[in-house]
């Protein structure tokens, strides 16, 4: 639920890259990767997985090991999203909102 609660916070990374948001929405996946590191450690999932026969336990694991997987694929591609495809978006942003001064001012002159 803490992972689902900090995937969706970067909604607002997508909107417009601001690279502080990025740091502090970094920052806080630091924090949930921590305690998912800790949690696997005190349960030992990593381990017990490879040698269980108990399901259950081999379920967990497998559940651990994939919410650690969607962390680090969702974090990447936003990072990669600041990185690659925000400034491309920015400059778009900044040429519509040009255009559409210059066609104002157009349609000032025309009145």
């Amino acid at each position: 639920m803490a992972l689902e609660k900090h995937l969706e916070n970067a909604y607002h990374l997508l909107a417009g890259y601001d690279s502080e948001e990025a740091r502090r929405w970094s920052s806080e996946g630091e924090v949930w990767r921590k305690r998912w590191r800790v949690f696997g450690e005190r349960c030992r999932l990593v381990e017990q997985r490879a040698t269980t026969t108990n399901k259950d336990l081999e379920v967990m694991g497998a559940a651990y090991e994939e919410l650690g997987s969607i962390q680090s694929t969702y974090s990447r591609e936003l990072l990669r999203f600041g990185s690659e495809l925000a400034p491309r978006l920015d400059r778009i942003n900044k040429r519509v909102d040009e255009i559409g001064e210059h066609l104002a001012r157009q349609a000032r002159l025309q009145e």
